[in-house]
């Protein structure tokens, strides 16, 4: 799906597209991505020149393989291999939601 779209399918089952907050919790998701894919979605995106996460956790953990520009490719996604990268949010990838367990 795109970004969007993966954000929405997301959303409908209470969660959102994947925050990153260190590097144990990426090491994870590089973990439980499907075998034979090398790429998903994450909750990173770009706003008037700003990097944040769409379920609003801090963007203090980064872990770019090699960023383009974020005014063209403003959607963050894993790479299974090393670190992740940023393309068009039209892009068809697969995806990675996350929900919190417990909402007060």
């Amino acid at each position: 799906m795109s970004w969007y779209k993966a954000e929405e399918h997301c959303n409908a089952l209470g969660g959102h597209l994947t925050s990153v907050r260190n590097p144990r919790e990426y090491s994870f998701l590089q973990q439980i991505t499907p075998s034979g894919q090398t790429i998903a979605w994450l909750g990173g995106f770009n706003l008037q020149g700003q990097w944040m996460w769409i379920d609003r956790e801090g963007f203090y953990y980064t872990n770019w393989y090699s960023p383009s520009s974020s005014s063209s490719y403003p959607c963050t996604y894993l790479r299974t291999s090393n670190g992740w990268g940023n393309t068009q949010c039209g892009s068809q990838y697969r995806f990675i939601c996350s929900k919190k367990p417990f909402s007060c």
